[in-house]
């Protein structure tokens, strides 16, 4: 087959394969595209179809097409299935909460979800091609280096292995040294009572003929002082030992207490291992009756005997990725100051690869009220205490409080996901005015940085398309809110 027949039958792979996504066909049609798939297939099974191929299984065959697909990938050991049910995904890879990836399919769409760090709430792609969403895990494994390679798990596996057996092996030459080690002092120590009679022997026929009883005497006070310089030593050595206990114990110390309430409901209690302990001792804490709670909110509580919590303020942060991104509001409770409550913020966040963009403190009673409701903990956060934030800091607002389709239209710049979106609120909606290309980074985002006008402030539609019709495309964020703050104070 020459390359100009191979050429038209990819071309002719490309349109069915569009056809069945994209058609309402019949299913004599749909019967005959597939049967005409399967034959150029077979005609050309080469490398140059098997990306077609893949595609296609996806389609038809997508069990057979994710597992296919994730054992040509250097990740397959870290894969965790193939599921149609977001909840069932969950329970596969939380499994192994340490690391792991999974497909998530539904009608002709597919989503990766990915554990970007050990115990972190997974990652998620947008909605998209089957190929698509492994090269959103690409970028995301370059990231958070998350997770392990089949060459690193063979390499671990090998070494693990080799210092089994190095352990092993030091066990057993240690016993035959022990052995062969007893069998010589044993010979050494018969050698020397043999010796020593001897000496003490003759010692004594000298001591007599020179009639000096004060040798003894000098030597048992010499005795005496070295039994006494070792006491001291041991003594010494015991006290740095219980020194270092005592402070091991203390950096270690884990109340002994299995559960807390908050209001009505009963959280458990479970302690948090840290990347660098320095003597804290952090809690996360689960309810079990509200288990989506920790979709939204890393529970935390932090307390030498977890008595008195419910006394202190509640600090509340958000909390981003590297890049900016939202991830989700991290509560943290028994914290016994400011300064405290934003050391161990980021020290929980750190070791996750992440960041705090801002701290504010609640009360106890308010935290109780509006904990699991995601919207009124926006709300309450928006006019709670500011106890400390990012240089460039701006807020964030949940995605399901807005409007994202821009009303006006005009020439945005690439954005990060550190930029803003900039919203006009008119009644009780928070409509768009720059956005468009932040959003476009992510539509499955939680929540997004944001800037915020009010039609109060004398704004509406045709004053911000004026002003918008002023300024040079494409437009800045900052620039057309810095514009339009100054038509209002004019």
């Amino acid at each position: 087959m020459n390359l100009q027949e191979k050429t038209q039958l990819i071309k002719e792979i490309y349109v069915l394969t569009h056809q069945l996504e994209h058609r309402t066909m019949s299913l004599y049609e749909t019967a005959r595209s597939k049967k005409r798939i399967h034959e150029i297939f077979a005609l050309c099974d080469e490398p140059i179809f098997q990306k077609q191929l893949l595609e296609y299984k996806a389609l038809t065959e997508p069990t057979i097409a994710a597992q296919q697909f994730a054992k040509q990938t250097p990740f397959s050991r870290t894969f965790r299935g193939y599921f149609q049910n977001s909840d069932a995904l969950e329970d596969g890879l939380y499994q192994h909460p340490e690391m792991g990836w999974a497909f998530l399919h539904q009608a002709s769409h597919w989503q990766i979800w990915m554990i970007p760090a050990p115990s972190r709430t997974a990652l998620i792609s947008e909605w998209g091609k089957f190929a698509d969403c492994y090269d959103w895990l690409l970028k995301q494994q370059q990231l958070y280096q998350c997770l392990e390679t089949d060459q690193e798990y063979q390499q671990r596996i090998t070494k693990q292995n080799q210092t089994c057996i190095n352990k092993r092996l030091g066990q057993k030459l240690e016993t035959l040294h022990t052995d062969n080690q007893t069998q010589v002092q044993v010979h050494s120590i018969n050698m020397q009572e043999h010796t020593n009679t001897q000496v003490s022997d003759q010692v004594s026929d000298c001591i007599q003929s020179l009639n000096l009883p004060s040798a003894e005497q000098n030597s048992d006070e010499k005795l005496e002082s070295t039994n006494c310089s070792l006491t001291s030593s041991l003594s010494m050595q015991e006290i740095s030992e219980q020194v270092v206990a005592e402070s091991h114990h203390a950096q270690t110390h884990v109340p002994n207490i299995d559960s807390i309430q908050i209001g009505q409901f009963t959280a458990n209690v479970q302690q948090i291992p840290l990347l660098k302990p320095d003597s804290v001792v952090l809690f996360e804490l689960r309810i079990h009756e509200q288990p989506e709670i920790n979709l939204h909110i890393d529970l935390l509580i932090h307390a030498t005997t977890l008595e008195h919590w419910d006394e202190r303020p509640v600090y509340v942060a958000e909390q981003i990725n590297v890049e900016g991104k939202f991830i989700k509001y991290l509560m943290l409770l028994g914290a016994e100051s400011q300064m405290e409550a934003i050391r161990l913020a980021q020290l929980f966040t750190q070791q996750h690869q992440h960041d705090v963009a801002s701290i504010k403190t609640l009360s106890i009673t308010l935290m109780s009220q509006i904990l699991f409701k995601p919207h009124e903990l926006y709300q309450h956060y928006q006019l709670a205490e500011n106890i400390w934030h990012k240089t460039d800091y701006f807020p964030f607002i949940p995605a399901t409080l807005l409007h994202t389709q821009k009303f006006i239209q005009f020439e945005e710049p690439e954005a990060q996901f550190s930029t803003p979106i900039l919203l006009l609120k008119e009644r009780q909606k928070l409509r768009l005015i720059h956005g468009d290309q932040r959003i476009a980074l992510s539509r499955t985002e939680q929540a997004y940085p944001y800037l915020i006008l009010s039609r109060q402030q004398g704004l509406n539609w045709r004053t911000i398309q004026t002003v918008i019709n002023q300024l040079p495309q494409p437009i800045d964020v900052q620039q057309l809110y810095q514009a339009l703050k100054l038509y209002i104070e004019d």
